[in-house]
This record gives structure tokens, C-alpha cells and sequence, in this order.
């Protein structure tokens, strides 16, 4: 499980290596995918690419509220 991402891609890249080493067969986001971080649109790419599930966090949610 990995959460709070915030954008981050070069975190992201981290975890989902890591979690493939270990034999993670399924990667869950527990939110906070977008927010702070500058790179919101290859976050979410990543995230598709590898399939992980995400729950709404409240910044993901800021990010889509008018």
C-alpha cells in the first residue's frame, strides 16, 4: 500500500519499484495522489500504467471540487 504521493513522480517510481522487488502482485493507493508536488498528470499515468487502485484522498478531492 502506498499513499500521500502528492505528485510526486520520482517518489512514485521509487515505491512501485520497490513493491515489484518484493513480489507485490497489486499496488493500493490509500489518496493523495495530486497536490504540492508539480507533476500531477505523470503521477496519474503511472498509476494507470502499473493499475493501481486509488481512493479519493481530500487533496484529490480539493483538486476536483469547484
Amino acid at each position: 500500500m502506498i499513499a500521500d504521493v502528492h505528485a510526486d513522480v520520482d517518489a512514485l517510481t521509487l515505491a512501485l519499484t520497490a513493491a515489484e522487488r518484493l513480489g507485490c502482485s497489486r499496488v493500493l493507493c490509500a489518496g493523495d495522489v495530486v497536490g504540492y508536488g508539480n507533476h500531477p498528470e505523470r503521477v496519474i499515468e503511472l498509476l494507470r500504467r502499473h493499475e493501481v487502485v486509488c481512493v479519493r484522498g481530500n487533496h484529490d478531492q480539493w483538486a476536483i471540487s469547484d
